[in-house]
């Protein structure tokens, strides 16, 4: 006997294969998915067979002197040989199921044959994958599995399924192979397949497209956990439903005084009382809907425990919070460890692209970085805190990487914070895909939001969470908007109207909000000028200054003596990311609503001005008309031109009626906005519906940013880790991540201006960044302004990052 091996010294073909069926099908199982027309059993006995035989084409000779490092001629090409096997197999096990749906028992063996195809690779689309050319395949696959070790893998394959009532004959399988019958007949399936769309149901395309999901998610996440992780993965650690109750009482919220408090208190309470007298485990889309500075994240994330509780008995339902920025998930990630109280990486996870890659398993032990790696990025944890760039290109995609967490995301509980921030432009796709996901996979959705979108039809499709939630918009009063968008006006012009302000106000304390970084700068220069040092701190806020810089000055801005200097603050849109600061005035420049009202959001925050309304002044200013267009669109302004048309003043307790009058407006153009998403879902194209990017991609430059001795240390480290030519290019990347997010925190990407090859820099780029060094004698000193003080602390008057010599609007 031969002994056979998928990863030498000690890892055995036939073990490999063992554990990898065992897990898949159990990953599929554990999982609950309600698919119709697929029982259960069927579908986790699919994964089964996909994992018994996924490994299988490592059983010729040629790989196994591979493996060794031996010299070997031929194809060592592993996975397309297992596909067939898992095709053959699967046929053979549906014929004695006996599926009621003739389709599905077509269809389901390719998704075998696929996923097995692409377990070390991407997905392409379905045609692709099964449209192949006789004359080159068959003469490839022939020398193949001729190549085999035949006795001692059929051995091999009928120790594993003789389980499901199968026998795996090799010399019937050799024959299938070696005839030419079967690739027309598979490249015949899939333009039969492809053309019947049109006789398919929206709700049976979305179906077939995540059964094959299932069946390669489950699939690429048991070979990875088998290899890496080397057991299977268990949450040992167990959450208190009940920790939010703990929390607002050790912190005396259960008894408050002020008026604000009380109402936080009220919409707590209520929303908790509504949850347990009418949660229906059928119902799986629900929304909370609650004004700025009503404590929308505790208050969620309480029902979110609650609905666990509720569910426990059914399933384990993992807690997965979404926020649609970087930038505030650190802020909201602190507020859920205060609560939760333990450091443990399986209770509570934070997962985006810069975080730490650490999975820690109490307060000294840390798994090794590959094991951490996945973990993390497979969403192993009882929390797991993340991004809606992680969440929806999970869903959307083709890439092998991204898929593997889907089997953990089956049976969450999944708040979107923020909801607003979903693209009206893929409404449609996330409707139908949340439903699936809630119907057939078990996923509870709680969507937060002071301006809630109607990407599902109210009280029909969702339900609210915070049923008064009218009265507590009604109750808040802190801010107007004042429409001063009847007439354009020049930048200079909306300048001397802020800084006249400033100058005859009382409350001093002002938020100024443009579009355009450019513009931003100019603004900003101009009233440094206009407005002394002695009379306010000035901040300027923009991607173009590093994180480390804008960390610094909301840090100020919130820890200011309460007897310091006003401050105004002059930012680009990304200050209204989640920015917990309050000020008494905003100025902003037109925007979508949401947007608008999201920036009245920073003034009289927690109603520390109760008799004091403050003002969100709305402007057109000249200098930004096309960069409004190009950032928002022109659908999403002009709907908001509609909405505000007729007022002149709106208070806060009416802005509740402008958002819904907003979104209904915005609902009309999702309904008819053409989608791309559903269409090549029917025909299941995986590589085109893997195209989908949350965030659109732009061109752009990165500069490391040497500001302090801090930045300069992590620019060693990098350089010595980019130089080392004794390491292999992934011990390089684990090495990165252990302090690739402090080395973020002086990085600007910038964009390239259109046209241009690359941002305006006088050195040649360093290990791919352009470096800029504080006080160093070269031309590039122009391009990132930065000083400091004479006691060393940064001159926030002067600095305002990267800016090129000519405006990228």
């Amino acid at each position: 006997m031969t002994s056979l091996y998928a990863h030498p010294p000690a890892g055995l073909l036939g073990d490999h294969l063992e554990r990898v069926a065992v897990l898949t099908e159990t990953t599929i199982a554990e999982k609950n998915f309600a698919v119709a027309d697929v029982p259960q059993e069927v579908l986790s006995h699919l994964g089964y067979l996909a994992g018994a035989v996924h490994d299988m084409g490592k059983g010729t000779k040629n790989f196994q002197l591979y493996l060794f490092g031996k010299e070997f001629t031929g194809n060592k090409n592993h996975a397309l040989v297992s596909a067939f096997a898992g095709y053959f197999l699967a046929v053979k096990y549906l014929e004695k199921v006996k599926l009621s749906d003739e389709e599905l028992s077509t269809l389901l063996p390719y998704f075998v044959f696929t996923a097995v195809k692409r377990h070390h690779g991407n997905l392409r689309n379905f045609r692709t994958e099964l449209d192949m050319e006789p004359s080159d395949q068959e003469q490839k696959l022939s020398a193949q599995i001729d190549d085999f070790y035949a006795v001692e893998t059929e051995r091999i394959i009928n120790e594993r399924v003789r389980g499901l009532d199968l026998d795996f004959v090799w010399q019937d399988f050799a024959d299938f192979v070696k005839s030419a019958d079967y690739l027309t007949e598979r490249s015949y399936f899939a333009v039969d397949y492809i053309d019947n769309e049109a006789g398919r149901g929206l709700r049976e395309s979305v179906r077939n497209f995540y059964l094959h999901q299932i069946i390669y998610a489950s699939l690429l996440y048991s070979d990875k956990s088998d290899v890496i992780i080397k057991e299977k993965p268990t949450r040992t650690q167990a959450i208190d439903t009940d920790a939010v109750t703990k929390y607002r009482e050790a912190q005396k919220w259960n008894n408050p005084t002020r008026k604000i408090d009380k109402r936080k208190n009220s919409a707590y309470q209520k929303g908790l009382e509504f949850l347990r007298s009418n949660f229906d485990p059928q119902r799986h889309l629900y929304s909370v809907t609650m004004p700025t500075g009503l404590g929308k994240t505790v208050t969620s994330f309480a029902l979110a425990l609650e609905m666990r509780k509720m569910l426990a008995d059914k399933q384990d339902a993992r807690i997965v919070i979404t926020i649609p920025f970087t930038s505030i998930i650190d802020q909201n990630y602190e507020v859920y460890a205060d609560i939760l109280g333990q450091p443990d990486s399986g209770g509570l996870l934070k997962h985006h692209h810069l975080a730490e890659p650490k999975y820690k398993e109490g307060y000294d032990s840390v798994r090794d970085g590959n094991q951490s790696q996945f973990l993390i990025e497979t969403w192993q944890s009882q929390v797991v805190v993340t991004t809606f760039v992680q969440l929806l290109e999970c869903l959307y995609t083709n890439d092998k990487a991204k898929l593997m967490k889907l089997p953990n995301l089956t049976n969450a509980i999944i708040i979107l914070d923020e909801v607003q921030n979903i693209p009206y432009e893929i409404w449609k796709p996330v409707r139908e895909v949340f439903k699936f996901f809630g119907d057939r996979l078990n996923c509870y959705f709680i969507m937060m939001s002071a301006t809630q979108p109607l990407i599902f039809a109210p009280q029909k499709e969702i339900t609210e969470l915070i049923p008064a939630y009218r009265d507590y918009f009604k109750f808040f009063n802190r801010t107007k908007l004042i429409n001063r968008t009847r007439e354009v006006i020049s930048l200079d012009e909306f300048t001397d109207t802020v800084a006249e302000h400033f100058a005859e106000s009382e409350k001093k304390d002002t938020l100024i909000i443009l579009n355009s970084v450019e513009v931003t700068r100019i603004c900003f220069e101009e009233l440094t000028y206009r407005i002394p040092a002695d009379d306010a701190d000035i901040y300027y806020l923009s991607t173009r200054i590093s994180p480390f810089e804008r960390k610094e000055i909301i840090k100020r801005i919130k820890n200011r003596p309460k007897d310091g200097l006003p401050v105004v603050i002059v930012s680009t849109q990304m200050i209204e990311a989640g920015a917990d600061i309050s000020v008494h005035t905003v100025f902003r420049a037109i925007a979508p609503l949401d947007s608008i009202i999201q920036a009245a959001g920073r003034a009289n925050r927690y109603w520390e001005n109760p008799n004091f309304i403050s003002p969100v002044y709305i402007y057109r200013i000249e200098e930004l008309e096309k960069a409004n267009a190009y950032i928002y669109g022109g659908t999403l302004l002009n709907l908001t031109h509609e909405v505000l048309a007729n007022f002149a003043e709106v208070e806060e307790k009416e802005y509740l009626s402008l958002i819904e009058d907003y979104f209904a407006k915005i609902k009309m153009q999702a309904d008819y906005k053409e989608d791309t998403i559903l269409p090549a879902m029917k025909k299941l194209e995986f590589e085109s519906v893997g195209q989908f990017k949350f965030i659109s991609d732009r061109k752009t430059n990165s500069v490391f940013v040497k500001l302090n001795d801090r930045a300069k240390e992590v620019w060693r480290q990098y350089v010595r880790l980019a130089e080392n030519k004794e390491m292999k290019s992934y011990e390089r990347k684990k090495e990165f991540a252990s302090f690739k997010s402090e080395f973020y925190d002086y990085v600007v990407n910038v964009p390239i201006s259109y046209g241009e090859d690359s941002i305006d820099w006088d050195d040649e780029p360093q290990h791919f960044f352009y470096v800029w060094e504080y006080n160093h004698p070269h031309g590039s000193n122009r391009l990132y302004r930065y000083a400091e003080t004479d006691s060393g602390e940064p001159d926030f008057r002067q600095n305002t990052g990267y800016s090129p010599t000519t405006p990228t609007f």
